[in-house]
């Protein structure tokens, strides 16, 4: 058993400080690092197959930048390195979270025909107005190209919940500047607008949102992962979603166990079904709580074809709908029953509301046999601080089980804390 600290880690914050780390929202926008500088870009899809072209939108305080990709798997393999490009500091609308940034294209690049499946780092750099150096992140997914493919994995990118969580612009599915006080969460958020900082890389030390410290009758929570966003200038959602927190691992676990894994997002379940076709498996990780139902129907139809769904996910909670060739993504969630169209006319079970919602008809144990709205907090704060740290095994007779040594009540990944915080 891990010995756990005593202490809640202390990021230099002033009890205001971290009170306003955990109550407050804030998030990113152009212009909020001043003088410093920015550099900040999107581009205009999630993922690409060889031989398409990346279209990137850059807005920038200094007029030329340097773009690095590498491709983030089991080892980092740099891909493309350009220098010396042009760029501009690009005008942005308020709500661009609900709109999209509006930019201007910046800079265009082919996907190699021998570029493997799998996520694509970019890094943006260049110099501050100080001579400092500025720098951002984006990600792209480079999804396989069709055809038999016997023993890889395809792994699905949980998109859906990186667009619910992302921040930047002020509004997510969370939290929001949307409504007539500027204090709503968004109902809807856009595809095009930079990802929030954290949810492409991290540092190896950033905290996790299950608690790694003592917690003894009495203590009263809090919340590093909160604390540390806030004082190091990250999202307030960073260990929330996004590929560096959740995806990346098993994607990286996987190829150096051997594994042969391509890469995809839940807009190809959407748009693309038949990508599932050429796999055994298809896996989906991390924190995957957002689907739409057209993505639930391309894993329900390749499971009844035969094929197999290996999830290592938590939480599975709720149904979004996409719009505008898939640039904005649709979830009412609590005031769904009051302003969704699904609920004036429309079609209902297409309401953006749980999955467990009796109107639906169509809860997430379905498809991956677990619901979300009984349980789910694991490790977050004040709910089961010391409770459970890693699955338990009830059922060691299982096939998955076998030839393991595995016992009855066992815990599997205590000791990494696995378990939590959406389970």
């Amino acid at each position: 058993m891990t010995q756990r600290p005593a202490d809640f880690p202390d990021f230099g914050l002033t009890p205001e400080q971290r009170r306003e780390a955990v109550r407050g929202h804030y998030y990113e926008w152009p212009g909020m690092d001043g003088s410093s500088g920015e550099i900040w870009c999107y581009s205009d899809r999630f993922s690409y197959r060889p031989g398409e072209t990346v279209t990137i939108f850059v807005s920038s305080t200094a007029p030329q930048f340097r773009i690095v990709i590498v491709r983030d798997g089991g080892d980092e393999t740099k891909v493309f390195d350009g220098s010396g490009l042009s760029a501009r500091w690009q005008e942005t609308p308020e709500q661009c979270s609900v709109d999209g940034c509006g930019w201007e294209a910046s800079f265009e690049f082919r996907i190699g025909d021998d570029w493997p499946s799998g996520a694509y780092r970019v890094r943006l750099s260049a110099e501050g107005p100080d001579g400092t150096p500025i720098e951002s992140h984006h990600l792209f997914i480079v999804a396989p190209l069709p055809g038999r493919k016997p023993g890889r994995l395809l792994q699905i990118a949980a998109t859906g919940t990186w667009l619910a969580y992302n921040t930047w612009g002020g509004s997510n599915h969370y939290q929001g500047i949307t409504g007539p006080n500027r204090d709503r969460y968004a109902t809807m958020v856009s595809t095009q607008r930079p990802w929030c900082r954290g949810f492409v890389v991290l540092p190896k030390d950033a905290p996790r949102v299950p608690l790694e410290v003592a917690m003894p009758p009495k203590t009263v929570p809090r919340y590093p992962h909160m604390e540390w966003a806030f004082a190091t200038g990250h999202s307030k959602k960073y260990a929330s979603s996004g590929w560096a927190s959740y995806d990346s691992h098993f994607f990286g676990f996987a190829e150096r166990a051997g594994y042969q894994v391509d890469l995809a997002s839940q807009h190809e379940l959407h748009f693309s079904p038949e990508i599932l076709d050429g796999y055994d498996c298809v896996v989906f990780v991390g924190h995957d709580e957002y689907w739409t139902w057209e993505m639930r129907d391309a894993v329900d139809a390749y499971v009844e074809r035969g094929g197999h769904a290996a999830r290592f996910a938590g939480n599975f909670m709720w149904q979004t709908r996409l719009e505008d060739e898939g640039r904005r993504q649709v979830c009412y969630k609590y005031r769904a029953r009051a302003e969704d169209p699904a609920y004036r006319g429309g079609d209902i079970t297409r309401a953006t509301n749980s999955w467990e919602a009796p109107e639906i008809g169509r809860p997430g144990s379905a498809t991956f046999g677990l619901n979300a709205t009984r349980g789910v907090y694991a490790g977050w704060g004040g709910c089961a601080p010391r409770g459970v740290r890693g699955f338990p095994v009830y059922r060691p007779e299982h096939w998955a089980f076998a030839g393991t040594g595995i016992y009855y009540g066992d815990l599997l990944g205590a000791d990494s804390h696995v378990y939590g915080y959406e389970v």
